[in-house]
């Protein structure tokens, strides 16, 4: 009997094999189902990595620069209607597709970039390529089984469009095929992953020539690995789910006759030595295996000899198939702990997770969001919110993100939540943004909201992200966790360029439309001048497609309270917004307020004067005949009013203009 060949996992980075037996997986298996060993902390477990969807499987996969389609859930069939051909790496798409969906497969296909070369047989396969002088090149490599893997190369003009096929040793699926991609689920229940972290290298002219050559001289069929006939199959099939040899006495319709009985006790034999077991162990589960299924039994004595035998041999080491798979877009872990590592490693460093800043002891002290069932924000586009210092525009925006991340509604905005937000905070200190934060956003569970502030730069200082090298640190570290939300809060405090300076607004602008190209949605904060509008350049606003000002309320001045008049300075897609009055306290939360012209149309009509109005309401008297003309414009009738001396002359005046 020959040495079983051993299944291993392995960690993000490609080098940690572990066998069944590393008491780490124990330990990863009982904290995902909500329970640990005695001594052993619960770890907390990502759960868009235990429950990957087709939207994290294809959006993971065009991150790597692949074109994808959707597969049947757990299967390797396209979704009817769907081939090859229909391929993409458009978020919207992917999007649409997702919807209707949610749990298919995702496949990379051979396109204008990439072509894939497929093994039923690497070890053969090689072996035929080395006859011949050729040897593979490492490079981008995935798969599901071992010695079955998909390696993706990058595509050459002699690659030309013709596929090639040598059943059971491999297939050369250069245009309008697919192979199913890492995220995915095997029919038979293992993971698609990949297997290294190497970068994809051209398909080298050598072995395509050899791959032709193999193909032009193979001829006649061969039984691949794929039909596993005997009921040695179906046993080992059973064990290898869980490694539960218990496993194995479920199956429905298995008949062992004359023929097949030695075959499967010899082999049954070799796959239960795990070095752990004895040979009475073993024989005693053959013995179960015979008497639920054998036609015509072996003596005591035979299957002894054979238990004796098989221990003799190297253990045969296997992993089950139905370890927990913990992920992190495409990268696969082999247990918690790789992941948490790789996290701290890769993400942490960048960021904290809200969750455990929510509750960290200091001292004391796609349409994301829709305003009255209309569209306010959408993915892949670049938002401001901007106001006079003392507004509120902060609080605007932490309110924004508990309802981007957990669902809710305020001030009539709505958004059905579940969003990625990263806020990145260039100017609070630690205490006093976190006491900001639980009072606007709250508690958060799955890992929705992270925060990058100046206790996680060096030396609490922010690096200008106006200078190109800092943006592609930035870029870069977006890739450990992408976000679906990036806030800026503020623009001056994160950017720390001369909002009057042509040059360096152009290098923000193009980061900006950088973001939003790669698919982020990008929210800034802003000041406003003494006049109002918002500092700097005018061309500051070309690539933002919506603006939110803030402005003052009449009558309002710093120091009483956050108010404001909410109005829309900018909207790139047509949609009919309509601003409105609000203020925020620590006790009522948000509320909206009635708009002035509201107040004072309605002051009029009661046969108020115009002096009277003004002063009553804290607005000027040309506010008033502002809100009074637009009002009779729109067919309002006003009674007879008598207006006092100066509200008389400015009300002559105001018509002399002729406005």
């Amino acid at each position: 009997m020959g040495r079983r060949r051993r299944s291993v996992r392995c960690d993000g980075n490609g080098d940690d094999p572990m066998s069944f037996k590393d008491p780490r997986l124990k330990v990863a298996t009982m904290c995902a189902n909500n329970a640990a060993p005695e001594g052993v902390p619960n770890i907390t477990i990502d759960p868009a990595g235990l429950c990957p969807t087709f939207l994290s499987r294809a959006t993971a996969l065009i991150d790597r620069g692949f074109s994808t389609i959707p597969l049947l859930p757990k299967d390797k069939k396209p979704i009817p209607g769907i081939g090859a051909n229909h391929r993409t790496r458009d978020l919207n798409v992917i999007g649409v597709w997702a919807q209707q969906y949610p749990d298919a497969n995702a496949a990379v296909c051979a396109d204008g970039q990439t072509t894939i070369l497929e093994s039923d047989n690497a070890d053969l396969l090689k072996a035929k390529l080395a006859a011949m002088g050729v040897a593979l090149p490492e490079t981008l490599t995935g798969g599901a089984r071992a010695n079955r893997p998909h390696y993706f190369f990058k595509r050459t003009p002699e690659c030309g469009e013709t596929c090639l096929q040598v059943p059971a040793l491999f297939e050369f699926r250069n245009a309008g095929q697919y192979v199913v991609g890492p995220g995915s689920i095997h029919p038979d229940g293992h993971d698609y992953r990949f297997w290294n972290d190497a970068p994809m290298v051209e398909m080298p002219a050598d072995v395509l020539y050899a791959l032709h050559e193999l193909a032009e001289g193979y001829c006649g069929e061969a039984r691949t690995e794929h039909i596993q006939p005997g009921p040695y199959a179906a046993l080992r099939n059973a064990y290898l789910r869980r490694l539960d040899p218990t496993d194995m006495l479920q199956l429905d319709g298995l008949a062992i006759g004359e023929g097949e009985r030695h075959y499967t006790l010899v082999s049954l034999a070799g796959l239960l030595h795990d070095g752990e077991r004895t040979a009475e162990d073993i024989a005693e589960i053959l013995r179960q295996v015979q008497d639920v299924y054998f036609i015509g039994a072996k003596s005591d004595q035979e299957i002894q000899s054979i238990t004796e035998y098989a221990v003799r041999k190297e253990p045969c080491e296997f992993e089950p198939y139905d370890l927990p798979s913990f992920s992190f877009g495409t990268i696969v872990f082999s247990s918690a702990e790789a992941q948490e590592k790789w996290l701290k490693d890769n993400v942490d460093a960048f960021s904290d997770a809200w969750e455990y800043m929510a509750v960290e002891e200091l001292p004391e002290q796609r349409e994301l969001a829709h305003l009255n069932n209309v569209p306010l924000l959408r993915e892949e586009t670049i938002n401001e919110v901007f106001a006079y210092r003392g507004l509120g525009k902060s609080m605007f925006v932490g309110s924004l993100i508990k309802i981007l991340t957990t669902g809710g509604e305020f001030l009539g905005i709505r958004s059905s939540g579940g969003n990625r937000v990263l806020l990145v905070d260039g100017e609070l200190p630690k205490r006093l943004l976190q006491s900001r934060l639980r009072s606007l956003v709250g508690k958060q569970t799955g890992g929705l909201f992270r925060v990058r502030s100046l206790a996680k730069v060096k030396n609490g200082y922010m690096p200008a992200l106006a200078d190109r090298g800092v943006q592609e640190q930035f870029v870069a570290a977006l890739k450990g966790w992408r976000p679906s939300v990036i806030i800026f809060d503020t623009r001056t405090a994160i950017f720390q360029h001369d909002t009057n300076d042509a040059e360096q607004l152009m290098l923000v602008n193009q980061f900006l439309i950088r973001l939003r190209a790669e698919g982020y949605t990008v929210i800034l904060t802003h000041h406003a001048g003494k006049n109002g509008s918002q500092r700097g350049r005018t061309d500051n606003d070309d690539p933002l497609d919506l603006i939110i000002q803030l402005n003052k309320r009449d009558g309002w001045t710093p120091g009483a309270g956050l108010e404001f008049s909410l109005a829309f300075e900018k909207v790139r897609y047509g949609d009919r917004l309509e601003g409105f009055d609000a203020r925020y306290t620590t006790e009522s939360g948000w509320e909206r307020l009635e708009p002035s012209e509201n107040r004072i149309v309605q002051a009029l009509l009661e046969g108020t004067s115009i002096n009277r109005v003004a002063k009553d309401l804290r607005v000027g008297v040309r506010r008033v005949m502002d809100a009074k003309a637009l009002a009779e414009k729109n067919g309002t009738q006003f009674p007879e009013l008598t207006p006092g001396r100066k509200a008389k002359r400015q009300q002559n005046d105001y018509a002399g203009s002729g406005t």
